[in-house]
């Protein structure tokens, strides 16, 4: 169950390290209260800190310049309605999964868009063991298996004021079909070395990346790329769900950077910083197509303090009227519910559906998980010089230059945070809440066939668009 049942909100939690450090010069606490602390005030005694203000003035970075970081914890613990943690690693994993279609369907065949029954293909899985490739399946594909997404775009296509955050390795920023669709500050001059509209980043005109602190963010693997253009693509012979739509990047992976050097360089304080700039910058959805690993010793579970600080942060952007998506995971796992952040109650969890009409192998399943979409098999775009070879060497008549088919809840995902910005571009005054029963409601999704797994619907955009769903006071 997507439950949250016994946690609080407001949770005393104090994680530090083993390691005993008297003087700890430089550490950075994160801090969620519940109340406005007067940091300096309290520690005065005890340490000289610096204090940064993220998401609303509820979680706090306090780094510590000097003085006694025992102190400092145990003095901000003893306070009512308080959790500190140290700033710990935050292994996190984007869920796209490496399959090779033998005979594919031609060259943008959008089967996830408008399905007419006509694919058929196989399906083929690198075996590792045995080095050579199975076959998992010939798939004819099921009529109507789709979103529906032709009939959705003579509704509606986006409004440009409709910015979709996307938290992955970046953005191929010359690919044509961002031309029109990526987030552009106005405030900001580029290239000028000022920080023009006074955010806090420098020369931020289309993102930031906070695993080097610049505003570069190039993508150098593909995966924020393909993400973003389910979402927003825009160019002839490919759109988006939202191609009206502006996506915005960040990245907070410094493994999606050229100077890389570490497997786990992922913080919890760039992920808060992340999503805190997001919101100021005006995101109306964030799309997440990763999840959170944890570790042998601390799972990332709703007893980690790491998580739970992550939950607070999704928690305080849900209040500020942020729709939150994300991928279930590729585990293939049944009843898992704690891949986070997708198993989170504010987030529409988003599973993996294939032109069967069925459960993607790959795909997470169960009741918790919201929705599905289609994720095998997604022809989308992808950076100019990233070659997928597996496709170029076994399937070099469908492999064209800056698309590419991509397989995962990774793919599936975005599908959803598109249609939530076709729903706020139409109905701007939704809630998370409103969008969240409309896309879900069973008389605005698909019937999938379930052969024994839980029975979730799938998307269908159309019908979300003609028929909204208020379960809150919008109105």
């Amino acid at each position: 169950m997507k439950s949250l049942k016994g946690i609080l909100f407001i949770v005393g939690v104090l994680v530090f390290s083993t390691l005993k450090i008297a003087h700890a010069e430089g550490v950075l606490l994160i801090v969620h209260t519940s109340q406005a602390l007067a940091f300096h005030n309290i520690l005065r005694n005890v340490a000289h800190v610096s204090v940064t203000p993220l998401l609303g003035d509820e979680i706090f970075e306090v780094k510590i310049l000097s003085g006694n970081k025992e102190a400092v914890i145990e003095t901000l613990q003893s306070l009512e309605g308080v959790t500190v943690t140290e700033d710990l690693p935050l292994p996190i994993q984007t869920q796209e999964i490496e399959f090779i279609s033998m005979d594919t369907p031609r060259p943008a065949n959008l089967w996830w868009q408008k399905n007419d029954g006509s694919i058929k293909y196989k399906v083929v899985k690198y075996n590792d063991k045995i080095k050579k490739f199975d076959i998992v399946r010939e798939i004819q594909s099921v009529r109507g298996a789709d979103i529906n997404l032709p009939l959705a775009h003579s509704v509606e296509r986006g409004d440009p004021s409709i910015i979709v955050g996307v938290i992955d390795s970046g953005l191929s920023l010359v690919h044509p079909a961002f031309q029109n669709s990526v987030y552009t500050n106005p405030f900001e001059i580029p290239e000028n070395g000022i920080d023009d509209d006074n955010n806090g980043y420098v020369d931020d005109i289309h993102g930031w990346n906070f695993a080097t602190n610049s505003p570069h963010v190039t993508d150098i693997v593909g995966h924020g790329t393909s993400v973003s253009g389910v979402i927003a693509g825009n160019t002839k012979g490919f759109q988006g769900v939202c191609p009206n739509c502006k996506v915005l990047p960040v990245i907070i992976q410094k493994e999606y950077t050229q100077e890389s050097t570490s497997t786990t360089s992922t913080y919890l304080s760039s992920f808060l910083r992340a999503i805190d700039y997001l919101s100021r910058q005006g995101a109306r959805i964030i799309n997440m197509s990763f999840i959170l690993l944890g570790d042998k010793d601390k799972p990332a579970t709703l007893e980690n303090p790491v998580t739970i600080i992550f939950y607070a942060g999704l928690r305080v952007l849900e209040k500020q009227g942020v729709v939150l998506v994300a991928a279930a995971g590729n585990e293939g796992q049944n009843g898992n519910s704690t891949v986070y952040p997708a198993a989170f109650r504010n987030t529409i969890s988003v599973g993996a559906l294939n032109p069967l009409n069925t459960w993607a192998d790959f795909s997470n399943f169960g009741n918790w998980i919201d929705i599905m979409a289609p994720g095998e098999e997604i022809w989308t775009t992808q950076p100019f010089g990233i070659i997928n070879w597996h496709k170029l060497l076994f399937d070099p008549d469908n492999y064209v230059p800056g698309y590419s088919y991509q397989d995962g809840t990774s793919f599936a995902a975005p599908m959803v945070a598109g249609a939530a910005g076709l729903l706020l571009s139409h109905y701007p005054r939704m809630t998370p809440q409103d969008v969240h029963a409309t896309l879900t409601h069973p008389s605005n999704t698909n019937y999938v066939r379930s052969l024994g797994k839980p029975n979730v619907r799938s998307l269908n955009v159309y019908r979300a668009l003609v028929n909204p769903i208020y379960v809150s006071e919008s109105f």
